[in-house]
């Protein structure tokens, strides 16, 4: 539902920024070996498909940035390069609703000091109906809750 204002960009989930952050976080400078090898590894990550993404735009910002381009930036151009079905005018702020980064808050925060949390409760027994309906196999209740 945030996607759908004019100024936020939240895309689809994918947990991509915690996967590439040990082999792309603190490198001094970023190079075009760099920035293919970051779009490749991307490629390759599980629901990247469903972003979308201009890869061409995505590569010809991060190479024309290269001097400037850190690891954050390079999540930042990702989430700003994704598809949405809503009308985007100047994005003023960029989210993930993704629930597999409620265990990686400390780690997020260290990669964008700037970030902020929202922390949403659903009702534990309509998500475990939505996990159930999506085919996820996990056999203890307790967990899925």
């Amino acid at each position: 539902m945030f996607d759908a204002h004019p100024s936020i960009v939240i895309p689809p989930e994918c947990q991509f920024i915690i996967n590439l952050k040990k082999k792309y976080l603190g490198l001094d400078l970023w190079t075009a070996k760099t920035v293919s090898s970051f779009i490749a590894d991307l490629k390759k990550q599980g629901l990247i498909e469903s972003w979308k993404i201009d890869w061409s735009k995505l590569r010809d910002t991060l190479l024309s940035n290269v001097y400037r381009v850190d690891y954050a930036l390079a999540c930042k151009l990702v989430y700003l390069y994704s598809f949405s079905c809503f009308e985007k005018g100047n994005p003023l702020a960029i989210g993930d609703k993704n629930p597999g980064y409620s265990f990686y808050s400390k780690e997020l925060q260290e990669i964008f000091p700037e970030a902020k949390f929202i922390y949403l409760c659903r009702d534990y027994r309509e998500n475990h109906i939505s996990i159930v309906r999506a085919g996820f196999e996990m056999s203890i209740i307790a967990a899925t809750c």
